[in-house]
């Protein structure tokens, strides 16, 4: 058994307000229900049944302190003033993450990532010694069920297969969009690199936001070493921000339930 890991900082991205969920300010995304429970309390749940033994930064608008009132003081909490962009939201929890060698960051709206893929994603950094790891995500195609992540950044791999940069679908040419390789979100960085890079970030794009995934390209024309890890479950890449997302997450967990439930029957004693 691995020994918890304390020298992992832990951010979690909520300021999101979810307008195609019809989220309010009384129940933003991140705590609209999944089978009666808030979004972000899944991931919590999986990051204490982790190898990282660090209180999660939970990062809210200022507007959302509903969040803070209802996760409590399991979780910690910073203020993204402005919505920037994912890079500005990872650098308003800096000053709460000062103390750690590594942070890893993950989004408040996927409820499904297990603990085991967060310790697959934490355990191969380490060992790895990159300065950034991040998860990706082959599919088939985007057709069925699968056209949720269609929306999705596109991994761009080179010759060799190696990682080159992620493109926001907003920002990608039709050849890239028809990349069926794709970026779920979920990043561990070296602390020292991750708050030397933020600030070098550009809003030059079509958001005019700074987006995280630029640090792959900026890691990259540094020199740093860059990781990363196949996410073998597609369903635990699943983001929530539309009513079909939500109804598909139900069903995915409804059935981990009604299977649960079945393996329990089965070890009954007659």
């Amino acid at each position: 058994m691995v020994d918890p890991l304390k020298n992992i900082g832990i951010v979690i991205l909520a300021a999101g307000k979810g307008k195609r969920l019809n989220a309010t300010i009384d129940q933003p995304k991140v705590l609209i229900p999944l089978l009666g429970k808030p979004l972000l309390q899944y991931l919590i749940e999986s990051l204490k049944e982790s190898v990282v033994a660090t209180k999660p930064v939970i990062v809210i608008a200022p507007d959302l302190y509903v969040i803070r009132d209802r996760i409590g003081p399991v979780c910690d909490y910073a203020i993204q003033e402005v919505q920037l962009g994912t890079g500005h939201a990872v650098l308003s929890a800096k000053e709460k993450l000062l103390k750690y060698d590594h942070i890893l960051v993950l989004y408040g709206d996927h409820p499904l990532v297990s603990a085991r893929t967060i310790d697959e994603l934490v355990v191969n950094h380490l060992q790895s010694g990159a300065d950034l790891t991040l998860a990706t995500l082959r599919l088939p195609h985007f057709d069925d069920w699968f056209n949720l992540f269609e929306c999705y950044g596109r991994i761009i791999r080179g010759p060799k297969e190696e990682l080159v940069a992620i493109v926001e679908k907003k920002e990608a040419a039709s050849s890239e969009r028809a990349i069926t390789e794709v970026n779920p979100g979920y990043y561990i960085f070296r602390a020292g690199w991750l708050w030397s890079a933020l600030p070098k970030l550009s809003r030059e794009n079509v958001q005019h936001e700074y987006y995280l995934t630029d640090l792959v390209d900026l890691a990259l024309r540094e020199g740093r070493l860059v990781r990363d890890i196949q996410l073998e479950n597609p369903q635990e890449a699943l983001g929530i921000n539309t009513p079909e997302q939500l109804q598909i997450a139900e069903k995915i967990m409804q059935d981990k339930i009604d299977e649960l439930a079945r393996w329990h029957t089965r070890r009954l004693p007659i």
